[in-house]
């Protein structure tokens, strides 16, 4: 309890600080602002007050314009410099350092006037007052800078003769200044601080309210993802128990059939089917966790298709289908794992050849560039809805399809020829449209530099070819 009651005092205490902040920035962004306006009329109201220099005192008219030249210059600088300045601290300072520079060209026409010297100690005193009337900052800002203008004015009338009322009426202009400067400073600045604190707290309670409606709104989204992502799994899980059921009871059956009712051939052809399965399977399973590599060597990828579409020939050829190879492009150095890589095209030629109907036709592609090489696996079958394009690459999904139920399966072939397509760095994707047949096309990269140690398999292992 102690620990949290601690914890919230700080983190009031940090709110707090940011509120300072921000209002001394925001307070600094307006007092660099009205030096512009401030500048543009001390300075046309100290070039009019030049003409009755010249008429009253001719003698010293050119020094006083050149004072109050100076003063409109060193004043625009300071402006500009305020204005450019990105931390509130300079900000202030050149609001500062601007006041006492009128102060300076003011008292120094003291000297040579000392008969006007209370004309030239008001101009001090509304400078005085001016800064704390107009200019919002903390009380050390605005008695720091009454100060100045106090003692620049105090040392000019040190170089005169001055006495009875002109003397005291002088240093209590001066003084009471200085008074009416902090009073203001401070009067106005707990007013503006009130105001934006209040506007703040409003704010804050804004933003929390409108936080806790976006993070219930977020929770019952998530809540809804949640629940169907859970029943999708469920739905997936229990088609695919389904599948698998069906899938490894057939073959088993037919190779457990009376002998007399089945051929080599059929034992053979069945006890491979069951066999890639398996093999599908355990891929899947290394990949889940983490643990298939590869065994990465030179592989001719032109003539491991070929090789592949070789094997599907016979098959093809039995369901009058036309397979056609062809090939393009000057081969780079290809690296990769021939025993994975030939899973991914058995995966893609096979299912090609179930959903090609007969007198279709099978083009197997390999193209050759720079950046590596493309194989291209083309059907004629009914094709694929759009939206079911990256679906049919997850793991145990099948498109809803008369073709798909009548032809088996499990869902697991294209999901592991795109894991094992990643796996080389690479990429499977599909270009498909209902009733248009079908394009699978795997891109594998040139050179060798993409494969990661943790994916090399470091020991000598026999790898049996695919059983397709």
């Amino acid at each position: 309890m102690q620990l949290n009651n601690f914890s919230n005092r700080a983190n009031g205490l940090d709110t707090t600080q940011r509120g300072d902040l921000s209002l001394r920035a925001k307070l600094s962004d307006r007092n660099a602002r009205l030096l512009i306006p401030w500048t543009v009329v001390t300075a046309v109201l100290y070039l009019l007050w030049a003409p009755a220099d010249f008429e009253d005192f001719p003698e010293f008219a050119e020094k006083f314009l050149l004072y109050r030249a100076a003063a409109i210059f060193v004043a625009s600088a300071l402006t500009l410099f305020a204005l450019r300045a990105r931390r509130p601290f300079w900000k202030n300072a050149a609001a500062w350092v601007w006041f006492p520079t009128w102060a300076i060209a003011t008292a120094a026409m003291i000297p040579d006037t000392p008969e006007y010297v209370l004309s030239h100690v008001i101009v001090l005193f509304i400078l005085e007052w001016a800064s704390a009337s107009f200019i919002l900052w903390r009380w050390w800002w605005g008695l720091t800078n009454a100060l100045a203008i106090l003692a620049v004015g105090e040392i000019a009338i040190a170089q005169i003769e001055i006495a009875g009322y002109e003397a005291d009426a002088a240093h209590g202009y001066l003084l009471s200044g200085v008074v009416l400067n902090v009073v203001l400073a401070v009067t106005r600045y707990n007013a503006a601080k009130r105001e934006h604190d209040a506007r703040h707290a409003l704010e804050q309670e804004k933003l929390v309210t409108e936080s806790l409606r976006e993070a219930e709104r977020q929770r019952a989204t998530d809540l809804a993802d949640a629940l169907r992502q859970a029943q999708e799994v469920d739905e997936l899980k229990s088609k695919f128990f389904a599948n698998v059921s069906h899938e490894l009871r057939t073959p088993l059956t037919l190779i457990l059939s009376p002998v007399d009712q089945l051929l080599d051939k059929v034992v053979r052809r069945n006890a491979t089917r069951l066999l890639r399965m398996i093999d599908d399977l355990l891929d899947l399973a290394r990949l889940e966790a983490g643990g298939l590599r590869l065994r990465v060597m030179q592989v001719d990828m032109e003539n491991l298709a070929q090789r592949v579409a070789g094997n599907a020939a016979p098959a093809a050829k039995g369901k009058d289908i036309e397979m056609v190879f062809s090939s393009g492009g000057e081969p780079p150095e290809m690296f990769g794992d021939p025993h994975r890589i030939e899973i991914i095209l058995t995966n893609l030629i096979g299912n090609a050849m179930k959903f090609t109907p007969r007198e279709g036709r099978i083009e197997v592609g390999v193209f050759h560039n720079s950046a590596g090489t493309s194989v291209e696996v083309t059907d004629t079958g009914p094709g694929i809805a759009r939206e079911e394009h990256e679906r049919i690459f997850e793991r145990f999904h099948q498109t809803e399809t008369s073709e798909r139920r009548q032809q088996g399966g499990v869902g697991i072939g294209l999901a592991l020829a795109r894991e094992l397509a990643q796996l080389h760095g690479g990429s499977l994707t599909v270009d498909s449209k209902l009733g248009g047949g079908s394009t699978f096309t795997l891109f594998l990269k040139s050179g060798k530099d993409h494969f990661h140690t943790e994916m090399i398999e470091r020991r000598q292992v026999q790898m049996d070819p695919h059983p397709g």
